[in-house]
Order: C-alpha cells, then structure tokens, then sequence
C-alpha cells in the first residue's frame, strides 16, 4: 500500500466520522482506546477504502508503513510509550534488589572484618597468656630445682658432717 492509498483511507474515516457515520466513531473509538494489531488495523481501513480498491499491504507492510509515519513526526506510539514504562520499572526493581543484597553483603563483610579484628585480638591475648604461663611455669621449675638444690646439699652436707665429725676444740688449751 502506497502512503497515498493510506492517507486516502484515513481522510475518508475522519470525513464520514465528521458526518456522524456511527461506523467511523466506532472505529475512533477503537483506534484511540485499544493498541490493535496491524490485521486489525488492516480490516478497519477495508472499511473505508473506496470500492473495488484492494489493499495491496501485508501487516508487516503496514506496521513499517505506520513506523516511518510515527518516525516522521516524531511521535512514540502509546503502546511503545508502555512497554519502555514497564521494561524501565522491572530494571528499577532488580537494581533496587541488587542494592539491597549489595547492602547486605557489605553488611556481612564488615562484620567478618569485625569478627576476624575479634579472633586476632583474642589470638593476641591467648599468645601472650600462653607466654606469661611458660614463663611463670619456668620459674616454678627453676625454683624447684634451686630448692632441690639445696636440700640435696643441706642433706650431703648433713651426712658428711655425721660421717666425718670434727674434732671438738677443748677449752682447756
């Protein structure tokens, strides 16, 4: 279908519809109320094509008839309009969900962080307990055997002493 033949057939709808041609009002009607298909399109300008005119356009013709039309003047179809909304809402939803499990990850990360700050912390405590422990442990070890020691040698020199008295000095001299 040539634009003419379309145009021809737009102009005789919004003619009879200004005569009041209940047909054509109907047709408005449907035109501006529902997003048709091209078929559907095609079997309403049947409607007003003048007699013995054939519509020599498939559906595919004139949906890429009525895109270079809407491009021309610069107008984005209703349906379009709607379907670009709804796209552009489900991507608003998965970023908002996104951020919220960004959120929650970070969330989760910080308080690994913490709890890993915790553990080296308390890694820290532990080693220098552990430290403190052996240390203290030593000194009780070296006190032991000090006093060990001692009594070994209180006691060897206690058996010297029974085996080997000393002369007792006289007080006579």
């Amino acid at each position: 279908m040539t634009p003419n033949v379309f145009i021809e057939a737009w102009l005789r709808m919004i003619t009879e519809g200004a005569r009041g041609s209940a047909d054509a009002l109907d047709t408005m009607r449907l035109l501006t109320s529902t997003p048709i298909t091209p078929e559907d399109m095609l079997r309403l300008m049947r409607r007003f094509m003048p007699t013995g005119t054939s519509i020599p356009m498939t559906a595919d013709g004139l949906t890429s008839t009525m895109e270079e039309y809407w491009s021309m003047l610069g107008v984005v179809p209703r349906y379009r309009y709607l379907e670009v909304l709804e796209r552009n809402e489900q991507l608003r939803r998965r970023l908002d969900e996104a951020e919220r499990r960004l959120n929650q990850m970070r969330q989760i990360s910080g308080a690994r962080e913490q709890t890993t700050e915790e553990a080296q912390k308390m890694l820290t405590l532990w080693s220098s307990m552990m430290a403190e422990t052996v240390r203290m442990q030593n000194e009780w070890v070296r006190s032991m055997a000090s006093l060990g020691k001692s009594s070994n040698e209180t006691d060897a020199a206690s058996r010297e002493a029974a085996d080997h008295p000393e002369p007792a000095a006289s007080s006579n001299s």
